[in-house]
């Protein structure tokens, strides 16, 4: 008998609405507690990828920055710098795999914002040809840059943005292409309002190209494609952050490849066109020498609670004429900061006794005179905070782990100063390896056919320490392959290095 009809055998259709609506109240209360607890597990994984962020980058703060006061105390000597340079690299590459889980998170949660500047367009794609100069060169692949006469030089949107994208594109290039070419393509169509174009680059290879059922999954957040690509390293986000940021710009990301020819990936975003006259001018060559002696004293203020950050950026500043003094939480600064009245103030936020976003406000309503300028330098990788300690009267945000340049440049500008500089040589040692990849190809086929066989065994199972001793070896005799092999164990690519052998060697 239907549970919904009386004895009549009659459907009782209130019944009927009831249980509907019953049911669909169910539903919902069960959609409605999923959400939540969604959204919670959200909350709390974001939560905990900032505070795992804040606990590295504490650490690497002191690695980079004593690596980079190191560079001015003993960067004189080739040796030395050669192996701080080795340093600095390998922190920048842990921190791109920190941010890369970051981003990804941040992305998932929908918080990624642009923040849209005028910048010189055609002067960040000759720098990423720069940037990657050296590797290609190294490899013996020819890169070459094309830009249309329609590109316009200054462009509007999120330049940050924009350069991780294509240090991503090409970055895949250089990793996957042994041999041929690189080129890295840019065209604009003019929109119909004509305050703005879509511009498009295209990064094509010779490389070992991408098997058309991988073409999506590439796009997956830690998937990798090609027999090769463990062994080439990678987080295996790259291209799925740099698909979401093409996407916000009104753009996107494809691909289309060939295995064992190459592959093509094409760019597309949204600009507006910009005001040459907003694009300030800047020097990234230059290093700061000293304070500039007409300021005088410049008193720095220094408060973290960990010493060996302060000691780090007292040294650092002390090195190039400031007068430093250190506070170990947020109450002792402000007393500090009352007694000492300093000109500039750089203050970390997470601390016992009282947090930096307190003194920063305590700092504020105590001054008098000339407005001291306050600096917060934290480990925080949270957008929020930025705009927090802002609203509460710091005049600027500097993330930990910091450049130099970065921290003086602020300093700079908010602490009305100005800086004797000059311009860093850099140096290495042996020849110069851009110069030197066909030395270093000939210098191997005069290599005994053991050492040889040793290093393409180093190469194909990716032993850094078999390199490095293959390097240590043959320094005497072979200089610039050395030096060649020691830096590409040091960027952890030793796979570049396979372009130094022929197709078919004949070890006879």
């Amino acid at each position: 008998m239907n549970p919904c009809a009386d004895a009549s055998g009659r459907v009782n259709h209130a019944h009927v609405v009831t249980h509907d609506v019953t049911d669909w109240r169910t539903a919902q209360a069960a959609l409605k507690e999923a959400k939540q607890s969604a959204e919670a597990a959200n909350r709390a994984k974001s939560t905990f990828l900032a505070n795992m962020s804040h606990e590295i980058r504490t650490p690497m703060n002191a690695i980079l920055g004593y690596t980079q006061l190191l560079r001015r105390e003993l960067g004189q000597y080739p040796d030395q710098r050669h192996a701080l340079e080795a340093i600095g690299r390998s922190g920048d590459h842990l921190l791109t795999l920190i941010d890369d889980v970051l981003e990804m998170s941040r992305i998932e949660a929908g918080r990624i914002e642009l923040h849209p500047s005028t910048f010189n367009f055609h002067a960040l794609l000759h720098d990423l040809e720069t940037m990657f100069r050296l590797r290609t060169n190294s490899k013996g692949v020819e890169l070459v840059t094309d830009i249309d006469s329609n590109v316009p030089q200054y462009v509007v949107a999120d330049e940050s943005r924009v350069r991780q994208i294509l240090v991503n594109l090409v970055g895949n290039a250089v990793k996957f292409t042994d041999r041929g070419r690189i080129t890295i393509c840019a065209s604009a169509l003019t929109t119909p309002q004509g305050d703005g174009c879509m511009i498009q680059v295209d990064i094509e290879d010779t490389g070992c190209g991408i098997d058309p059922g991988d073409w999506d999954s590439i796009f997956e957040s830690f998937e990798q494609a090609g027999p090769t690509a463990q062994r080439r390293g990678g987080t295996g986000l790259g291209l799925p952050i740099s698909r979401s940021f093409a996407r916000l710009m009104d753009g996107d990301i494809t691909v289309s490849s060939e295995p064992g020819k190459g592959s093509r990936f094409q760019f597309e975003m949204r600009a507006g066109f910009g005001d040459p006259s907003l694009v300030e001018s800047r020097d990234s060559a230059r290093f700061v020498k000293r304070l500039h002696p007409r300021y005088g004293e410049q008193r720095v203020l220094v408060i973290d609670d960990r010493q060996t950050n302060r000691d780090l950026l007292c040294r650092l500043l002390e090195k190039v004429g400031f007068k430093t003094r250190a506070a170990e939480d947020g109450e002792r600064g402000v007393r500090a900061f009352v007694d000492w009245k300093p000109q500039i103030v750089l203050v970390d936020l997470v601390m016992p006794v009282m947090n930096g976003r307190d003194a920063i406000g305590k700092m504020r309503a105590a001054q008098s005179g000339r407005p001291a300028c306050i600096i917060a330098v934290t480990a925080s990788t949270l957008e929020d905070e930025r705009a927090a300690v802002l609203a509460q009267g710091a005049d600027a945000f500097l993330r930990k782990p910091f450049r130099e340049n970065d921290l003086f440049e602020l300093i700079r500008i908010h602490g009305n100063v100005e800086f004797d500089y000059e311009h860093e040589v850099m140096e290495t040692t042996g020849p110069d390896p851009i110069a030197s990849a066909d030395l270093a190809r000939r210098a191997l086929r005069h290599l005994p056919v053991g050492v040889r066989h040793k290093l393409r065994n180093a190469i194909v199972t990716g032993s850094i320490d078999e390199a490095y001793g293959i390097a240590e070896d043959v320094r005497e005799s072979a200089p610039g392959l050395a030096a060649l092999i020691s830096q590409r164990a040091e960027e952890f690519a030793l796979h570049n290095l396979e372009a130094l052998f022929p197709d078919e060697e004949d070890d006879q």
